[in-house]
C-alpha cells in the first residue's frame, strides 16, 4: 500500500509519480515506485506516544504491504500505553462520476467524442463527433446543468452547413460560437436557448480555437450603427496562424483588427499584464508557445522549453498543446509528450522556466481551481497537481474517468464541480468541494481604517482608527450590520483614534490613541458604556487579557501588567522595556511573548506582575516579527514579507527556528495570525486568508488560500468562523474549514495489548473499493489523536521506461511472475530492452518480437539494476507481495554488502522526522548500517535526475561529509565499502 498525504503536512509519496529526464540517452532515470492492493494489510512502524490525558501523536506512518487479505491491520508501537484506543477508516476523496448524457438516436455501431463544451447556466452546449468508422458528423448537445448531479439532454443540435470536423464553442451574451475546420466561424443567435438561428458565418477554413474578450466600444468606428456593441475576438487559424477581430454583436460584422502567422496553433490564454496593462496573447504551438503583443500583433517571444532548460536534443520535440496563465505571472504549459511545465512571464521578452511535473503522455488541456491544477489526461482521467508552490508542481491524485478526458471546465455555485468532456462516455463531473473545503460567508464595508478584530458573543468589535469602534451585529454571519460605533458623538472624546480592543466577562477595554479606556457591556453584549479613560503618554500597540491582568504593549514604555479585578488600576503593578518597535503580545500561562518587530521575539516572565522579568529576547534578520501565537512549545511569528517562522520555545534561552514557509508568500505581505486547533490562519495584505496545518510543527504547510477583496491585514477565529479586515474598511466573514467528510465509516474492533508496547486492530475491508481513505485514531472517549489524510488503496504500481539508460530496483518481495530477468523483460513492451546486473555484468535482452536472449538471472529485492530502453515505453505495472521495514531492509541489505562498488535499492518510503533539519531516512543517518562489521569507509552515491548530476555522501570514522540526501524506496544508489 502506498500513502499519501496531500493538503497536511506530512508527504507520503504518490500512486504514481513519473520522472521524466530530458536529454541525451546517457541519462539515467530515477523510479519511485508506490505499491498497493485492496484490500491490504497495513502495518505502521511507529511510535504512539502517550500524555497522561493520552492526547498523544504519531510521529511517522510507514505503510507496508504485509500479505493479500480480507483484513485491514494496524499496528500502533509505543510505550507508557494504558490505554485502549479505536482506529477508523473513512472514505476521503470522491470519484468521478458519468453523469451523461445518453442519446437515444445514437448507433450502436457508432463512436462519438464529446471534445469541449461551454456554458451558460443552465444550459451547457458541447460538440460532439460521431464516426461508424466509414463516415463521421459533427453536431451540438444542450445539456440542462440545473442539477449537475442529473444532467440531462435537451436537445441535439446539427445545422445544415456543419462540416464533419467542429473545434471549439464558445457562449458569449446570446451567441453561439463554434470553429469548423473546414468552414470556418459559424455565430448562432440563443436568446432562445434550444432554438439556436444561425447569425452569421465568417469563412475561415482551418479554423481552430476562439477566445472572447471585454466589451471595447460603444461607438461607431467602422461604419457600423452607433451604439453597437463590440468584443474583441481571438480565432487561432491551423494554416493561418492568430488573427484578432473587432466583433459588433448586434450586426453581426466582424472587421479584422491584426493577424499573426503561426503554423498549428492550438489553444489560446488572453492576459494584460499587471504592470504595464499590454495586452499578450498566449498560444500553444506545438513547439512551442508563442506570446504575442495585441497592440502591435508581433511575436514578442517564442517559449521553447528545450532551450529554457539547456537540452538541444531533437530527438524529445515538445508537443505543447494547451497554456494557461494564472496569478497574472505564470504559464502553465500542457506537452502532451512530456508533461507540465512553468514558465515565469512577468517579463514576457524574458521567460524563465521555474517549475515542472514530468507526466505520462496524451496531457490535453488545463485549469485551475483553487491552489490545484486540473489537466485533462485523455484516457488517463484527469491530474489534480498541487500548484501552490509554483516552483514545485506535485502530482497529488489522478482520477480514473472511465472514458476519455478531453476538456475541463471548473464551475463555482453553491457546490464547486468540474465538468468533464469524456469522450464517448458522454460527461463527467468531480465535486471539488470534498478536495478542498471552501469557505464563505458574509461580507461588511465600514468607514476607517480599521486596525483591530475582537469577537464576543454575538458581536464583533472593530477598532477604526478615526471612525471610533464599530459595534457589528453577527446574530446573521451571512448578513452583518452595523449595530452602532462609539467615537466623539457619544464619547466625549477630544480625539479619537481606537487602535485596539479586547473583551472579559462584558468588560470592553479599548486603546484609544495613548488612552486605556474602560466600558461595561450590557449583559447581551449589544450596548457599551465608558466607565473609566486612564490618561497616558504613550501611544498602545497591543492590548492582551489573561486572568486578572492585562497586558498592554506601549512603544517607549513596553510591556505593561494592570490588575483589572476587581476594578482596572489606574497604574501598572509592573513594566519591562520591550526593544524599541514592539508590535503585539500574546500571553500564555505565567509567559509573555511579544512580537519586537526588527528585534525578534521577546519572552517575559509574567510569575510575578509586579517584576516582570525578561527571559531571552533573539532576532531573525531579515525578517520583521510583526505578530507571535502560541501553541504548546511552539510560537508561530509572522514576519510581513518573510511568511511564517516556527520556533521551538521549549527553552527559553535557546530559542531555535524549526520550521518555517517563505516561497509561499513571495507576493504577499502577512501581518496577523491566529490558531484555530491544528490550523494557522494569516491575514495577507495581497491574497487575504492564507490556512497551513501545523499539526507537525517543523513542517507547516499551506493548505490553501481564500481569496479577501483588498486582502485582509488583522484576522480572528474562533470556533466557527473566521473573520477578516482590511485598511479599506471591508469586514468579512468565513466558515471555518470542517475535515473532509465521513463516508463509509468502519468499525474497528476494540484492540487488546499483545504485549506492553503493542495494540492491534482489524478493519473489515473486503466490500472497500478502490479510492482514497482517512485513518483517524481515537482515544476512549472519541478524542481524535491523529488523523492521516488521504491513503490510496490501489492494486498495483506503475513505472515508466524511458528511452536510454534507467536505473532502479524492485519495489519490494519479486513475485514469481516477474522473478527471472526474462520474465521481468517480458512484462515490457513497445521497444527493445537489454537489462543487466552492476555487479555481475550479465546481460539479458528482448526485443519487440518476445524474443529474450543473452543471460537469465535472477531478480531480486534490493538489488539495483541497470535497463537501457530504445524508446520511451507505456507505463509498465509492477507489484510486489511485501515492504520491508526500513530497519529490517537495512539490515538485510548492509549484511549482502562487499568491499569495493555494491549496486542497490530500498523497498521502503523516505519518512520525515519531527526536526526539519534531520529525516530519519537519510544516507548521513544511516552509515552505520552501512559501515558494519568493522568497515570505517563507506562512499554512496545516488543520480539526481533533476540536475543531471550525481551527488555523493561520505562517511569516515562516524563523520560525515558531503551531500546528505534521502533515500527513496525503488531509486538505485552505488555503495562504495573499504
Amino acid at each position: 500500500m502506498a500513502a499519501t498525504q496531500i493538503w497536511t503536512h506530512q508527504k507520503q509519496g504518490g500512486s504514481l509519480l513519473f520522472l521524466r529526464i530530458f536529454g541525451k540517452p546517457a541519462f539515467l532515470l530515477m523510479f519511485l515506485l508506490f505499491l498497493t492492493f485492496i484490500p491490504p494489510l497495513i502495518y505502521l512502524a511507529d511510535q504512539l506516544a502517550a500524555a497522561e490525558d493520552f492526547t498523544a501523536r504519531i510521529d511517522t506512518l510507514e505503510p507496508h504491504i504485509m500479505t493479500k487479505s480480507d483484513d485491514h491491520l494496524v499496528t500502533v508501537r509505543g510505550s507508557g500505553l494504558d490505554q485502549v484506543a479505536r482506529v477508523i477508516l473513512t472514505q476521503s476523496l470522491p470519484s468521478i462520476r458519468n453523469v451523461g448524457p445518453d442519446e437515444d438516436d445514437l448507433p450502436k455501431y457508432f463512436t462519438r467524442d464529446i471534445k469541449t463544451f461551454d456554458m451558460r447556466f443552465p444550459y451547457l452546449y458541447a460538440i460532439a463527433n460521431y464516426s461508424d468508422g466509414k463516415s463521421s458528423y459533427s453536431k451540438v448537445l444542450i445539456i440542462d446543468v440545473s442539477d449537475p448531479n442529473n444532467l440531462k439532454l435537451k436537445k441535439t443540435f446539427q445545422y445544415p452547413g456543419f462540416s464533419n470536423s467542429l473545434q471549439d464553442i464558445k457562449v458569449s451574451d446570446d451567441y453561439l460560437l463554434i470553429t469548423d475546420f473546414e468552414k470556418g466561424l459559424w455565430v448562432f443567435d440563443i436568446s432562445n436557448p434550444l432554438l439556436p438561428k444561425q447569425k452569421i458565418l465568417l469563412p475561415d477554413p482551418s479554423a481552430y480555437g476562439i477566445y472572447v474578450g471585454d466589451y471595447v466600444s460603444d461607438n461607431d468606428k467602422q461604419g457600423v450603427l452607433a451604439g453597437d456593441k463590440s468584443r474583441l475576438l481571438y480565432l487561432t487559424n491551423w494554416k493561418s496562424g492568430l488573427k484578432i477581430y473587432k466583433w459588433f454583436i448586434t450586426t453581426a460584422r466582424f472587421v479584422l483588427l491584426s493577424s499573426s502567422p503561426i503554423i498549428s496553433p492550438y489553444n489560446l490564454d488572453v492576459q494584460i499584464h499587471p504592470s504595464t496593462h499590454e495586452c499578450y496573447i498566449y498560444i500553444a504551438n506545438g513547439k512551442s508557445a508563442k506570446i504575442i503583443s495585441q497592440s502591435s500583433g508581433a511575436v514578442i517571444n517564442s517559449i521553447d522549453v528545450n532551450r529554457l532548460l539547456g537540452q538541444n536534443d531533437s530527438s524529445y520535440p515538445p508537443n505543447i498543446v494547451d497554456v494557461k496563465i494564472k496569478d497574472s505571472r505564470y504559464a502553465y504549459i500542457v506537452d502532451s509528450s512530456f508533461g507540465l511545465y512553468v514558465i515565469d512571464v512577468n517579463i514576457p521578452e524574458q521567460p524563465a522556466i521555474v517549475g515542472r511535473l514530468p507526466l505520462p503522455s496524451g496531457r490535453k488541456s488545463i485549469t485551475f481551481w483553487e491552489n490545484l491544477a486540473l489537466v485533462a489526461a485523455g484516457s488517463s482521467g484527469i491530474d489534480l497537481i498541487d500548484i501552490s508552490k509554483p516552483s514545485n508542481p506535485v502530482l497529488r491524485h489522478n482520477v480514473s474517468t472511465q472514458g476519455n478526458a478531453n476538456f475541463i471546465k471548473v464551475e463555482d455555485g453553491k457546490e464547486a464541480y468540474a465538468l468533464i468532456a469524456n469522450g464517448n462516455n458522454g460527461l463527467a463531473l468531480l465535486s471539488l468541494q470534498l478536495l478542498l473545503p471552501k469557505a464563505s460567508g458574509g461580507h461588511l464595508f465600514m468607514e476607517g481604517d480599521i486596525w483591530d478584530i475582537t469577537i464576543a458573543a454575538d458581536y464583533a468589535y472593530i477598532s477604526a482608527g478615526e471612525k471610533g469602534l464599530k459595534v457589528i451585529n453577527l446574530k446573521d454571519p451571512w448578513l452583518p450590520r452595523l449595530e452602532y460605533s462609539l467615537d466623539k458623538a457619544n464619547t466625549g472624546w477630544d480625539q479619537v483614534k481606537v487602535s485596539k480592543c479586547c473583551v472579559q466577562k462584558n468588560n470592553l477595554y479599548l486603546a484609544n490613541g495613548s488612552n486605556l479606556c474602560l466600558f461595561s457591556l450590557s449583559p447581551d453584549y449589544s450596548l457599551a458604556s465608558l466607565r473609566e479613560t486612564i490618561r497616558r503618554d504613550d501611544a498602545i500597540q497591543s492590548l492582551s487579557l489573561q486572568g486578572d491582568y492585562l497586558y498592554l504593549l506601549s512603544l517607549v514604555k513596553g510591556l505593561q501588567i494592570f490588575q483589572i479585578t476587581p476594578c482596572l488600576s489606574r497604574s501598572p503593578s509592573g513594566a519591562v522595556r520591550v526593544g524599541s518597535m514592539p508590535q503585539e503580545v500574546t500571553v500564555q500561562g505565567n509567559l509573555a511573548y511579544v512580537a519586537g518587530g526588527s528585534e525578534g521575539l521577546w519572552i517575559i516572565d509574567v510569575t510575578n506582575p509586579a517584576k516582570p522579568q525578561k527571559i531571552s529576547q533573539k532576532s531573525f534578520s531579515p525578517a520583521l516579527v510583526l505578530d507571535v501565537e502560541v501553541k504548546g512549545d511552539y510560537a508561530y511569528l509572522v514576519n510581513g514579507s518573510y511568511g511564517i517562522s516556527v520556533v521551538k520555545v521549549a527553552e527559553k534561552n535557546n530559542l531555535v527556528i524549526i520550521g518555517s514557509l517563505v516561497e509561499e508568500f513571495q507576493y504577499d505581505y502577512l501581518q496577523d495570525c491566529a490558531i484555530g486547533g491544528d490550523f494557522l490562519y494569516a491575514a495577507g495584505q495581497s491574497n487575504g486568508i492564507w490556512v497551513m496545518d501545523i499539526s507537525r510543527p517543523s513542517s507547516p504547510v499551506v493548505l490553501y488560500n481564500i481569496a479577501v477583496m483588498n486582502g485582509a491585514n488583522f484576522i480572528f477565529v474562533d470556533q466557527n468562523y473566521i473573520y477578516a479586515a482590511n485598511k479599506f474598511g471591508g469586514f468579512d466573514i468565513y466558515l471555518v474549514p470542517k475535515a473532509l467528510p465521513i463516508e463509509r465509516p468502519c468499525q474497528a474492533a476494540e484492540g487488546s495489548f499483545q504485549d506492553p508496547n503493542c495494540l492491534r486492530f482489524r478493519l473489515p475491508l473486503s466490500d472497500l473499493p478502490a479510492g482514497w481513505y482517512d485513518l483517524i485514531f481515537l482515544d476512549v472517549e472519541g478524542k481524535i489523536i491523529r488523523k492521516y489524510q488521504a491513503l490510496q488503496f490501489e492494486e498495483q504500481a506503475y513505472v515508466e521506461l524511458r528511452a536510454g539508460l534507467n536505473l532502479f530496483g524492485y519495489p519490494g518481495k519479486v513475485p514469481d511472475e516477474n522473478s527471472t530477468s526474462w520474465q521481468l523483460l517480458n512484462s515490457f513492451a513497445g521497444a527493445a530492452y537489454s537489462l543487466w546486473q552492476e555487479s555481475s555484468r550479465q546481460v539479458s535482452y528482448w526485443l519487440p518480437h518476445n524474443s529474450s536472449s543473452g543471460d537469465m538471472f535472477e531478480i531480486r529485492d534490493g538489488q539495483a539494476y541497470l535497463l537501457y530502453a530504445r524508446e520511451d515505453s507505456p507505463p509498465v505495472s509492477l507489484s510486489a507481495d511485501y515492504f520491508y521495514p526500513f530497519e529490517a531492509a537495512l539490515s538485510r541489505i548492509g549484511s549482502k554488502l562487499t568491499e569495493g562498488v555494491n549496486w542497490i535499492s530500498f523497498p521502503i518510503e523516505e519518512q520525515p522526522t519531527e526536526d526539519k533539519e534531520a529525516f530519519s531516512f537519510r544516507v548521513f543517518d544511516q552509515f552505520s548500517g552501512f559501515a558494519a562489521d568493522g568497515h570505517k569507509l563507506v562512499g554512496i552515491d545516488r543520480l539526481n535526475t533533476w540536475s543531471g548530476k550525481w551527488e555523493s555522501a561520505y562517511g569516515f570514522y562516524n563523520r560525515c561529509s558531503g551531500r546528505n540526501f534521502p533515500i527513496r524506496r525503488a531509486e538505485g544508489y552505488r555503495v562504495f565499502r573499504y
